[in-house]
């Protein structure tokens, strides 16, 4: 387990550094100002590199998790994959408790919408730290 972190956490350093390089490109919707773009993605979670105009150098590095979207015995889109409610449970209090062990390295937390997004972030002038890049690597599901 520990090997699949590091290798996951040096996938999300390269990849971090890869976008801290490439141009700056304004996102329309933020009013030209800001620069999002993923840095990783799971049912769960969404990793986000967002840069600014003024700073397209320093990033800040902002995760999400809720609930997957299957989640809902209504979506159509899930197929027959369906979580049952304590399987849906046990994965939030997980990935609650991820957001929790990022918030005691410095991010941010914030709750967005009605829908409970779960945001932390956290603006990085340097290069993060490796260690960083471990946390942030989330927890894997198994149901």
């Amino acid at each position: 387990m520990l090997v699949m972190i590091m290798a996951q956490s040096v996938k999300l350093l390269e990849l971090y550094k890869q976008l801290l390089n490439e141009p700056f490109r304004a996102m329309p919707e933020n009013d030209d100002l800001e620069s999002v773009q993923i840095l990783y993605e799971t049912e769960w979670v969404r990793i986000y590199v967002v840069r600014s105009e003024e700073a397209p150098h320093c990033a800040s590095i902002e995760v999400e998790t809720s609930l997957p979207l299957c989640a809902s015995k209504t979506t159509k889109d899930c197929g027959d994959f369906q979580m049952d409610a304590r399987d849906l449970l046990d994965g939030m209090i997980i990935h609650l408790q991820y957001m929790t062990a990022l918030c005691e390295q410095g991010f941010t937390a914030d709750v967005v919408g009605p829908d409970c997004l779960w945001t932390v972030s956290k603006e990085f002038i340097n290069e993060p730290s490796e260690n960083i890049f471990k946390l942030l690597c989330p927890p894997t599901m198994s149901f």
